[in-house]
């Protein structure tokens, strides 16, 4: 667990889970949106989002050491974010699928624990 101590191997796991979450978004979740219930339009603003995280999670990698911590706990709320948004789109999804529920679940659970670490 010694990876954890350090801010930038940090950023890169989470630049790593936000590039997966948007791949699998767009082009899994995206191309089986009946299987797992969820409308397209929802689908694309969680991948726009889970984009950006990765983003911002790649100028973070490239930023000054001494800045490193205060943008991994940026980058923390960014993520916690994301799951509360990911919470109230799927609420509002009247078609979701246990498939759906079962994906969105474990995404939102292992983003959490990975942003209560930082």
């Amino acid at each position: 667990m010694k990876f954890l101590k350090n801010p930038k191997q940090l950023i890169l796991i989470d630049i790593l889970g936000a590039s997966v979450t948007t791949v699998l978004l767009f082009i899994v979740v995206k191309n089986f949106n009946q299987f797992f219930g969820v409308d397209i339009y929802e689908i694309n603003t969680l991948a726009i989002i889970a984009l950006s995280i990765c983003c911002f999670g790649v100028v973070c990698w490239f930023t000054n050491k001494k800045f490193s911590k205060p943008l991994l706990y940026t980058l923390a709320i960014f993520n916690l974010l994301y799951c509360l948004i990911t919470i109230i789109i799927l609420n509002s999804s009247t078609n979701l699928t246990i498939y759906g529920v079962l994906y969105f679940t474990i995404e939102v659970v292992i983003i959490i624990s990975l942003a209560f670490l930082r």
